[in-house]
This record gives C-alpha cells, sequence and structure tokens, in this order.
C-alpha cells in the first residue's frame, strides 16, 4: 500500500510497478470499470500539449496528496471512447 485518502474512500498500492487505484465514486460520473493513469514528467506540459491536440480536461492540473517527500498532481479527460482518464505526475517537494 502506497497511502490512503480516508476522507475521500480511496487507497492506492503499488503492484510490481502498477499503481493501483481502489475506491468509492464520489458521483455517477466516476463510477466506471477501470481508470487509465498516465504517468508524466511534466503535467503542466503534457495537459498543453493535449489541450493543443483537442483533448477536452475535466480539470486542469491540480494537487491531490503531499507526503513529506512529494506531491501527486492530477489532470482528468476522457478519451475518444468516453473512458475515464488521468495524466499522473509525483513532484518532488523543494527542500
Amino acid at each position: 500500500m502506497l497511502f490512503d485518502v480516508p476522507e475521500q474512500n480511496m487507497a492506492f498500492f503499488d503492484c510490481g510497478g502498477v499503481r493501483v487505484y481502489l475506491g468509492v465514486p464520489t458521483s455517477q460520473e466516476y463510477a466506471a470499470n477501470s481508470f487509465l493513469y498516465y504517468r508524466v514528467d511534466d503535467i503542466e506540459t503534457a495537459y498543453d500539449c493535449l489541450k493543443k491536440k483537442g483533448v477536452d480536461f475535466l480539470h486542469s492540473p491540480h494537487a491531490v496528496h503531499k507526503t513529506e517527500e512529494s506531491e501527486l498532481w492530477l489532470a482528468g479527460f476522457r478519451d475518444s471512447e468516453g473512458n475515464f482518464a488521468q495524466l499522473m505526475c509525483e513532484k518532488p517537494i523543494a527542500g
């Protein structure tokens, strides 16, 4: 187990290098069978590039979790078949 977010009923696990998310949907819009997370090194650059190519994001990049070492940033969108997906970036905390 990597971490949980009790106030949102979700947890993240590392399964041999694959990140697995388990959680309770907060709304019907997020009730899907699977979610894809695309790890990127620079979420703002990836977001801008995909937005220019016509990807309709549900939200812009924002921090969703913080540890002493890093912040987890996400930017959600739906793919061409309507599946929910996220850009994901772990930003180190400057110290």
